[in-house]
């Protein structure tokens, strides 16, 4: 609600809206990162973006096939592919390093510190640039106009 609430009230005319969250740990991805040293990161071309997602390792929630659903995932890269910059075709950077996936939604990835020890922790304020990725993924996924 904090940072969706205003933008879901605003469609109510127009889509039923449920949302719901869930954590998946240590799920690899279908294609492995290559490191970059130009760009001292660990990368994925465009060319791999639409394999993204591991269905196979990845146990995602479903719903029944008569209702729609928009998957937004916030990817934290581990430690050993971190930080992961997604390219283009041209092989530059994404920038706000997000993608949307064909009949599916959308992906954002957040490239944050990883302790040395414990759990991670991901703050309230960490979670404010991908929110504002997933508004506009969501945007392009409905066809809602940017201006308001």
């Amino acid at each position: 609600d904090m940072y969706m609430g205003g933008f879901f009230e605003a469609l109510k005319p127009m889509y039923k809206i449920q949302w719901d969250s869930q954590v998946l740990h240590f799920a690899t991805l279908a294609v492995p990162p290559v490191y970059n040293s130009d760009l001292e990161s660990h990368t994925l071309p465009s060319s791999t973006l639409n394999d993204f997602i591991n269905s196979k390792d990845w146990v995602l929630d479903a719903t029944s096939s008569s209702i729609r659903t928009l998957h937004l995932l916030l990817f934290v890269p581990s430690q050993e592919h971190s930080p992961l910059v997604l390219l283009d075709s041209h092989d530059n950077p994404l920038s706000p390093p997000s993608l949307l996936i064909s009949n599916w939604g959308g992906v954002s990835i957040l490239n944050t510190p990883h302790p040395s020890s414990g759990g991670l922790a991901v703050s309230t304020q960490a979670l404010q640039k991908p929110m504002e990725q997933y508004l506009g993924l969501l945007r392009q996924l409905l066809g809602v106009d940017t201006a308001q």
